[in-house]
């Protein structure tokens, strides 16, 4: 079996995430916070609007807002720098943790085959995940910690409730218990790698996993472009940004 020639892993730093308020909002000049988006009643009946002249198909206005999410979701993916690299598939979700691509990476060897090479970015460290089996089955549940109470249509009530409650018992450990069991996810996905030998680089993007590894291509200046000192994104210019940091990963790693 063979992959596709790169299949990158990562958070939302390679989704496009928010790229799409813009166009929704009807501010061309929108800056903001994708956490404090998420939970932007005035916004999300925006997002509604916008997905009702997007679709032209029959709209099951139910689960409106469950469908609407998607739509961005998707269409941003498309908008993002990982669009730009010729052949690479982007399994990047926002919330995601080493051990969820773990999870991705093999079942993409077991089901596709080995691809030539894997690019793992960097995520946020307010990004929780824990493995919860319940019913016979095993769930690796993901998420930021400032979305802990939202809505959520990914996992099972009981799932998820389970997973709430071991990330609330594990965030009374401290942030040093935090960075030990991320560091330690990291190493086994590296493993993994090493082990099927498949090449991979870590592209760093933010200064405060630099405790991960010594091993990485050095990205943090290019959020500061469009990032501002609250934390917030001036999405015009992480949509003009998106081609740049393509072509800096792209060199990074020796593709034309």
């Amino acid at each position: 079996m063979t992959g596709p020639s790169i299949v990158l892993v990562g958070d939302c730093i390679a989704t496009g995430e928010s790229l799409l308020w813009p166009e929704i909002s009807g501010d061309k000049e929108f800056v903001g916070n994708a956490i404090e988006s998420l939970k932007d009643k005035t916004l999300e009946k925006k997002l509604a609007a916008w997905y009702v002249r997007q679709n032209k198909e029959k709209i099951d206005f139910a689960n409106i807002i469950h469908h609407s999410y998607k739509t961005k979701i998707k269409k941003e993916k498309e908008m993002s720098w990982v669009s730009h690299i010729p052949e690479c598939l982007n399994f990047a979700v926002s919330g995601e943790t080493f051990q969820g691509m773990h999870k991705k990476i093999k079942k993409q060897i077991a089901e596709v085959g080995k691809p030539s090479m894997v690019l793992i970015t960097c995520f946020s460290p307010s990004h929780r995940c824990v493995v919860i089996n319940h019913n016979n089955q095993r769930h690796v549940v993901k998420r930021d910690m400032y979305l802990l109470e939202h809505d959520q249509h990914l996992w099972p009530t009981e799932v998820y409730k389970l997973f709430t409650n071991r990330v609330k018992h594990q965030e009374l450990l401290g942030e040093q218990f935090q960075k030990r069991k991320t560091k330690k996810s990291f190493k086994l996905l590296i493993k993994l790698l090493d082990q099927h030998r498949i090449p991979h680089k870590f592209l760093l993007f933010r200064k405060y996993n630099k405790y991960l590894s010594d091993q990485y291509v050095d990205l943090t200046d290019l959020p500061e472009t469009y990032i501002n000192n609250d934390g917030h994104e001036n999405l015009s210019r992480k949509l003009e940004a998106q081609p740049q940091i393509a072509r800096r990963v792209m060199d990074a790693v020796g593709l034309k």
